[in-house]
């Protein structure tokens, strides 16, 4: 029977944090916290965020008994990066560091998958379980709290999710998404700790103080029926393309949420969008290539069914829809099923 060394969770309730301890910087450190909780036990490790394999290598080194070890990055280096220019200045410069990496993922026996965290999640859900997974990936406020909403699914029973760059100055949105993360979710978060540590970024003269936190989930408290919103949203789409019979969408509503659609799956083609409907249209939005259009002037010859574009409103939009097209066309709910709205965007 595998055993855990439970004493590393530095916080008994979640309202109550203990002093903050010090040790060595993160992510040395926190290798000889999982190494102190796994005890020897076989471990299975997926890194989101690993630039130069720089804690894969940690990882490596460590007493770890690692059996399996999956990477995950994209490694983009295009103007639209977040990281072009402080990670690498160019494709062809982000291909140089994917190829080093990689040489050493190759070294190991180990895996590293040159694709977003979302593309990945796509292929590993309900395939692959982790024992230690490490969110190390996009810092900005959606894609960091849509790694943890995501990846906790994915991970093993008394398996460990650790989140990087915690009360770090430089990435204000990575707390402010575990903020949110851990209210969201405190039915399913079990033990809960930190690791505290300095370090210095290249090109500033001080030091920054920042956390790696980590946690267990109760895995029987997840809902298997909603993962995230993009994944569940993604799986309804999915299923749109493969619907012989609906090959042109309109979409109804042209607000946040449609905003968080374009953005999210700007390069869908199929099902094909026609129109973005609207009874206040903003014509300066462009989504898909089309300005929002007065909802009342459309023809519905013109789609094979019409996507009602909310989280929350989507009882109120089908009214109108009722009432301005009667039963001409299908109306499709994104989010039928699953637990009421509104999702984090």
């Amino acid at each position: 029977m595998y055993m855990f060394d439970k004493s590393i969770f530095n916080i008994e309730e979640l309202c109550s944090p203990s002093k903050p301890s010090e040790g060595a910087r993160a992510p040395a450190g926190i290798v000889s916290v999982m190494e102190k909780y796994f005890r020897g036990n076989e471990v299975r490790i997926l890194e989101i965020g690993v630039f130069k394999a720089g804690l894969t290598k940690l990882f490596a080194s460590s007493s770890l008994n690692i059996i399996s070890y999956d990477g995950v990055d994209p490694y983009l280096g295009s103007d639209a990066d977040p990281y072009t220019g402080a990670y690498w200045d160019s494709p062809s410069d982000a291909d140089k560091i994917y190829l080093s990496a990689k040489k050493y993922y190759d070294s190991k026996g180990y895996s590293l998958h040159r694709m977003t965290s979302a593309e990945y999640f796509d292929l590993a859900y309900k395939s692959k379980e982790y024992d230690i997974i490490y969110v190390d990936g996009d810092h900005r406020m959606y894609y960091a709290m849509q790694d943890m909403e995501e990846y906790i699914h994915l991970l093993a029973e008394n398996g460990i999710m650790l989140v990087d760059d915690y009360g770090n100055v430089d990435t204000p949105e990575v707390t402010h998404a575990l903020n949110r993360f851990i209210d969201n979710r405190r039915d399913v978060i079990k033990e809960i700790g930190y690791y505290i540590s300095l370090f210095q970024n290249v090109g500033k003269y001080i030091p920054v103080s920042q956390t790696t936190v980590y946690f267990t989930a109760d895995k029987g408290r997840l809902n298997s029926g909603f993962v995230s919103k993009r994944y569940n949203v993604s799986e309804a789409l999915k299923k749109l393309v493969n619907e012989d019979r609906i090959k042109r969408i309109a979409l109804f509503g042209a607000g946040r949420h449609t905003e968080w659609m374009c953005e999210v799956f700007g390069r869908l083609k199929k099902p094909h969008i026609t129109a973005v409907l609207d009874d206040y249209p903003d014509k300066t939005k462009i989504f898909w290539g089309h300005a929002p259009m007065k909802a009342s002037e459309w023809d519905t010859t013109q789609a094979d069914a019409i996507i009602l574009s909310s989280d929350c409103k989507q009882e109120m939009m089908r009214e109108r829809c009722r009432e301005l097209f009667g039963d001409a066309l299908p109306l499709i709910d994104l989010y039928e099923g699953l637990p009421a709205g509104p999702f984090p965007k």
